[in-house]
């Protein structure tokens, strides 16, 4: 008993005298070092910022398909989320994603009254180029652009609704209701009005868009024309080539052609006259030939009997003449 006594008063002493002082100091001087850890609020949301970095990601890579910036409604980018993941996603987390694109420069979000009151409007950069504020004119084509839905769908709702008008008169029809099918019918008829008129607003609208689209394309066919002006008088400077250079270039061209042109016509004159004079002379030695030939030539086709020696004279007198000749030609020479 004294000793379990003994040891129970020095576990008390123990940790009154040195455990709780200490950990008193310890915890005073964490709280003059660090700031308190706030309490955890249950009703607290939290963000996984890897998981919504990737779906901003995935979001990036199906809108920006073209060569071009893009401007949505931010209702517009919650219904493609929505399609994507076939779920709901909520507003909050498609304004988490779009704003982790913002913070890296891929879109731009103003929001403000554009066309329909409090909607936001979202600015999708194209490829890896970073986005730039909304223009006026880019919010001018959007309002255009969104007047054209507009109208479509009126359009295509009032001419379902003059369908089911007409349907209905027919019914009263078969029902030899006529005084209520014709007022159906008069209501097709005030609907056939807005329906034209709606149609020639569409049409000056899409006309705007046509113009407006022919303008951003003539704006573009012009500036490659200017850097193509561009780089053109950087080629004609690189390679020295000037109005002056080409004028004295070509000067000199027909200068060189010319003296060509005199040489070609001396040389050829002279080949021709020893070309005529050679013709003649080789028609000189043929006719020479010819000549000496003649004989022959006219024996042609007959026999030809060569000329026989002279019948010996078997005389004494012949020889004796004969040998007398021989004499005088031998004291000739």
């Amino acid at each position: 008993m004294t000793s379990q006594s003994n040891s129970n008063w020095s576990t008390w002493a123990v940790n009154t005298l040195v455990k709780s002082p200490l950990s008193w100091s310890v915890g005073r001087i964490k709280e003059s070092i660090l700031s308190p850890t706030p309490a955890i609020d249950e009703k607290s949301e939290y963000v996984v910022l890897h998981l919504v970095e990737n779906q901003a990601n995935e979001l990036f890579n199906i809108i920006s398909v073209n060569d071009q910036s893009q401007i949505l409604f931010m209702d517009d980018i919650q219904k493609r989320l929505n399609k994507m993941w076939n779920a709901d996603v909520s507003m909050t987390s498609t304004e988490l994603i779009v704003h982790s694109l913002e913070i890296r420069n891929k879109v731009f979000v103003e929001r403000g009254e554009h066309l329909v009151t409090n909607k936001t409007l979202v600015k999708i950069a194209s490829g890896d180029k970073d986005v730039e504020p909304i223009s006026e004119l880019e919010k001018n084509f959007f309002k255009l652009k969104e007047t054209e839905k507009i109208l479509i769908g009126e359009i295509s709702n009032m001419d379902f609704e003059k369908e089911s008008l007409v349907k209905e008169a027919k019914s009263y029809i078969a029902k030899n209701m006529k005084p209520i099918a014709l007022t159906y019918l008069r209501k097709k008829k005030e609907i056939e009005k807005r329906i034209e008129k709606q149609l020639k607003s569409l049409d000056n609208v899409q006309a705007l868009i046509s113009r407006i689209e022919e303008s951003k394309y003539n704006a573009e066919v012009l500036q490659s024309y200017a850097h193509g002006l561009a780089a053109l008088k950087l080629s004609s400077k690189d390679s020295g080539l000037t109005i002056d250079n080409v004028d004295e270039t070509m000067a000199e061209l027909a200068e060189v052609i010319d003296e060509h042109k005199d040489m070609q016509s001396a040389m050829g004159s002279l080949v021709d006259v020893k070309q005529k004079y050679n013709e003649q002379e080789l028609e000189d030695e043929l006719a020479d030939l010819l000549s000496k030939d003649e004989p022959a030539a006219s024996n042609t086709g007959k026999y030809f009997i060569p000329d026989l020696p002279s019948v010996p004279d078997n005389s004494l007198e012949g020889e004796e003449l004969d040998l007398d000749r021989r004499f005088q030609l031998l004291r000739e020479h």
